[in-house]
């Protein structure tokens, strides 16, 4: 029976260029006869603790992976980045985190040390994690892996997860405060209608008088809540659940909610600028990282989550390889204002088009924040008038028949 295999980190000199493998072999000199015959100068060997598969199939089972949410991928990436900076190889870096508490960082870790062994690279490691961290993310990590500078670009990549995640706070900051007093209003009503008026219907019908036509209208909104309640509810929750259904697994389905999203009055201001301000940071990232153009717009715009815009910026890529400039491209899509043109066209001709990025993206980010304070500025007093008015409405309705028994006057 022949000798097993351990695992090896070789740090070697050879053709003016310092190396770094894991690899396996059954002893030290194994390792020097092999590299002698290729002229590699071995500068040192460290024996590294090998985590069996049979031990990783058993943490797997007993341990089934759960997703990480974006504040979790940004501190392992971080941590990542700033062990390979301190010089802790790769392989027990790795087996480091698999050996620590937390069970859905562990999966990862032994899924990547895993994938190692079998000879496969980091990317691929990752590739199991695609929808999590995004094409860019598999392609930094690519990048950082061949040219050697993946701590730099693990740090890149946890700077637009931090804008990932600052974007979607945005969104949501704009949209949950309008939302929330909607959904009051709309409880209020009908904790109003369907408990308070047939109250009032009870006594009014006792008065045997003709009855002012608001609060006919306001009865028969009563009758049709109290009938028809429980199947508008069961309905709301169906439409729901295909909703949730269609929107992940049906790529036209959610074509057409992201277009129509992208046309409902102040929300469609609110996602255009927002997502162009992620679009333009993310070309920034992989402008500094070193992507050529056509690499870089195709991830940019697999970056958007928008079906609709997705398809749209991606669009400037064609024109691209059709024969058009940048600025030409971008011009034909027609979701560029004019001065966001005039400073691609400037960037074009200066050959300063990684500056113009961060430019752009500076503007954007400015007018998220200063439309976030618009709407929110809008919204409250709107909704506060929608509900005066409905109030004044419910008033009315109540108080008229009330003035008309008082006074011996039909409204």
């Amino acid at each position: 029976m022949g000798k097993k295999n351990k695992y090896f980190e070789i740090l070697y000199y050879q053709d003016n260029e310092l190396h770094k493998v894991t690899a396996a072999f059954t002893q030290k000199e194994e390792i020097i006869q092999h590299y002698q015959k290729s002229h590699a100068i071995i500068i040192k060997i460290t024996e590294l603790q090998k985590t069996t598969h049979h031990d990783k199939a058993n943490f797997l089972l007993l341990y089934p992976y759960k997703h990480l949410n974006l504040n979790e991928w940004i501190l392992f990436f971080y941590k990542f980045s700033l062990m390979l900076d301190s010089g802790i190889p790769l392989y027990t870096l790795l087996q480091n985190i698999s050996h620590t508490h937390q069970s859905r960082t562990k999966i990862i870790a032994t899924d990547i040390l895993n994938a190692l062994e079998q000879g496969k690279s980091l990317a691929h490691g990752f590739e199991k994690y695609r929808q999590e961290i995004g094409d860019l993310g598999i392609a930094l990590i690519e990048v950082g892996e061949k040219s050697g500078h993946l701590s730099s670009l693990l740090m890149l990549l946890v700077k637009h997860l931090k804008r990932k995640q600052e974007n979607y706070k945005k969104i949501k900051n704009s949209l949950i405060y309008p939302s929330f007093l909607i959904f009051a209003m709309i409880l209020a009503l009908g904790i109003i209608i369907g408990f308070l008026l047939p109250k009032f219907k009870e006594l009014f019908e006792s008065f045997n008088k003709e009855l002012p036509l608001i609060t006919k209208f306001l009865f028969q909104l009563e009758n049709i809540f109290s009938v028809y309640a429980l199947y508008l509810c069961a309905l709301l929750f169906l439409l729901y659940i295909i909703y949730i259904l269609y929107f992940k697994n049906h790529k036209s389905f959610r074509m057409f909610i992201d277009k129509t999203l992208l046309k409902i009055p102040i929300v469609c201001t609110v996602l255009n600028t927002n997502y162009l301000y992620f679009y333009f940071s993310t070309i920034q990232i992989l402008f500094q990282s070193g992507f050529p153009l056509d690499a870089t717009l195709k991830l940019s715009s697999k970056s958007i989550s928008n079906y609709f815009l997705r398809d749209t910026l991606y669009q400037i890529l064609i024109h691209i390889n059709q024969g058009c400039s940048l600025y030409e491209s971008m011009k034909k899509i027609n979701i560029f204002d004019h001065t966001i043109l005039e400073l691609i066209k400037t960037g074009e001709l200066s050959g300063e088009l990684e500056k113009i990025m961060s430019v752009i993206t500076i503007i954007y980010e400015e007018e998220s924040k200063q439309q976030e304070t618009r709407i929110t500025a809008l919204i409250e007093p709107t909704i506060t008038a929608i509900m005066a008015f409905f109030v004044l409405i419910l008033a009315l309705g109540i108080f008229m028949p009330l003035w008309d028994l008082n006074s011996g006057y039909v409204f």
